[in-house]
């Protein structure tokens, strides 16, 4: 994982920060996430499209759904697929 990846990483890691995050840019703030609801879902690699991926960064809320950011320096074409 490249350097930025990882600092957005390490920041966004605080519960806090990444329900501020989702709450605000995501949900227009018309959605609170509560930070105690959030736990870290520490699988570092999934298998998307037959390649291979390292997670950004993934969250698993209130036992219930996934809410992953995905970090990015340079455009992607397949960004819409993954």
């Amino acid at each position: 994982m490249n350097p930025y990846d990882l600092c957005l990483k390490e920041v966004f890691s605080n519960k806090q920060y990444f329900a501020d995050l989702f709450s605000s840019v995501y949900f227009k703030k018309d959605l609170l996430l509560n930070p105690d609801k959030l736990s870290l879902y520490d699988k570092e690699t999934h298998h998307d499209l037959g390649f291979r991926k390292e997670n950004d960064l993934l969250m698993f809320y209130d036992d219930k759904f996934f809410l992953h950011p995905e970090f990015q320096r340079k455009k992607d074409p397949y960004m819409p697929v993954r």
